[in-house]
């Protein structure tokens, strides 16, 4: 507004002829500073300066901090960026009590900001003091009332006198107490932070007979997916895995994802002891939980995190030599083997009470799902493939497992868009072109990212320019 007050200034006399134009024109700068906070007032206010900057206006004006932490190919935060952060409930709400940011997780500040505050999915809200300490946080795609209703969560634990970062000092004194340590780690639950590292400590703190208690069941059933492999919990879930079986945990699948967990975060610092402790845990899994994952795709896991191309090739080569080697056949009693097990599962009310339509949706999934597990374990291998060698007799491989894909989804353009980039690799460009052509035309035309990057990727083959 102070603009406009300046600009009521008396008019010079020699432009007294031009006093209706200036008038005119003061009407529309009103009209439009008027318009734009009425666009302000509808949504969510992103700041859109640096973290320090966010922080200083954080404590300049006594407010938490709400953040969204987001990355660009995830779709619920896609979601909750066009229908949730713009309405004018929701804007009300967040900019009366909070500084709000935005942060891409994979992209400059982003990255070390996810980082710090232990962010593994998206989106993640994070609540943070205006000291920069973490207080509250929650996750995933909801509707407006849900997001507000959990916010309010949120400032209860910000107004709480006992802050976690209290918490935590004080974990470091009494970490040996067991009556502690349980209201600590309840604490940390509710907050939404991970309990996979303290559950170990707390097991240890622990008679052997309170290690299957059903406090101890609910917390596997939050961290028990993300262990470690030579950690006491995991140790735990194996040693008793008849017990939490007969109480209805998946020990298998828990057991299985703490396999990845475990290779994933040795990838982060090349340790190999790590990976050969995760594959022996992997081997001792019963068959219906390797099936998730394969020895192979392990290995894979861990040579990607650590950027050895040359052993990552390797073990996807083994992998895809292996799918390539199921027939049609073979692949037709595979899925009438998947639909009898879910008809006897449903029957037994594994999956609940299943409606008309729920059962028929099953039925289908499995169906589908060995034929699914070829396809995309046949393209994923081509692709990363195609990126990262150069090798032509290896591309070649690649393009005949590209193929195979084909001959089971001839119409899907995620894998002609593999075959045409392997062939523009190969040096086939008219077929490529040919081929992206028609991966193009099979896009979705919904999915406009989808679409702009494969027919990008048309122009580049046409015009001869590197695609990977």
């Amino acid at each position: 507004m102070e603009r406009l007050i300046r600009m009521r200034r008396p008019i010079n006399f020699k432009y007294r002829f031009n006093r209706p134009f200036i008038m005119k024109k003061q009407l529309l700068l009103l009209t439009a500073l008027l318009c734009s906070m009425v666009g302000f007032s509808q949504g969510i206010i992103f700041e859109t300066g640096t973290w320090k900057e966010v922080l200083a206006k954080a404590k300049q004006t006594n407010k938490p901090i709400f953040v969204d932490v987001y990355t660009t190919w995830c779709g619920p935060c896609k979601m909750m960026s066009k229908d949730v952060f713009p309405q004018e409930v929701v804007g009300t709400f967040f900019n009366d009590k909070f500084i709000n940011y935005q942060i891409d997780a994979e992209k400059g500040e982003g990255v070390d900001l996810a980082k710090l505050y232990t962010v593994t999915a998206y989106p993640t809200y994070l609540f943070i003091n205006p000291k920069g300490e973490f207080f509250y946080r929650f996750l995933g795609s909801m509707p407006a009332e849900t997001f507000i209703e959990k916010t309010k969560e949120a400032l209860a634990e910000y107004n709480d006198p006992k802050p976690i970062a209290d918490w935590d000092k004080e974990y470091l004194v009494k970490k040996s107490d067991p009556v502690f340590f349980l209201e600590y780690m309840k604490k940390r639950e509710k907050l939404g932070i991970s309990n996979a590292s303290l559950l170990d400590e707390y097991l240890l703190l622990l008679p052997e007979d309170q290690r299957t208690s059903d406090v101890i069941l609910e917390f596997y059933k939050i961290d028990g997916y993300f262990l470690n492999v030579t950690a006491e919990a995991f140790k735990n879930l194996k040693a008793n895995e008849a017990l939490f079986l007969e109480k209805k945990l998946p020990v298998g699948n828990m057991m299985g994802s703490s396999i990845v967990t475990t290779i994933t975060n040795a990838a982060k610092t090349k340790d190999e002891k790590q990976l050969n402790a995760a594959i022996s845990a992997y081997e001792l899994l019963p068959q219906e939980s390797k099936d998730v994952s394969s020895a192979e795709t392990l290995y894979m896991t861990y040579y990607k995190g650590t950027g050895d191309n040359e052993n990552y090739v390797k073990y996807a080569s083994q992998q895809a030599n292996k799918l390539m080697k199921t027939t049609d056949a073979e692949l037709v009693e595979m899925s009438k083997a998947s639909v009898l097990k879910f008809e006897e599962d449903a029957k037994a009310g594994k999956f609940g009470q299943l409606n008309a339509e729920n059962y028929a949706q099953g039925k289908n999934y499995f169906e589908a799902i060995d034929k699914s597990k070829i396809m995309f374990g046949l393209n994923e291998n081509a692709w990363e493939v195609f990126k990262r060698s150069s090798d032509k007799n290896l591309l070649k491989l690649a393009l005949g497992w590209s193929e195979r894909t084909l001959q089971l989804n001839p119409e899907s353009s995620q894998f002609l868009d593999t075959y045409a980039n392997l062939l523009f690799k190969l040096g086939r460009q008219k077929e490529a072109i040919e081929q992206q052509e028609k991966a193009v035309s099979f896009v979705n035309k919904e999915d406009a990212e989808g679409l702009k990057n494969m027919t990008e990727t048309l122009r580049k083959i046409k015009a001869g320019e590197k695609t990977w």
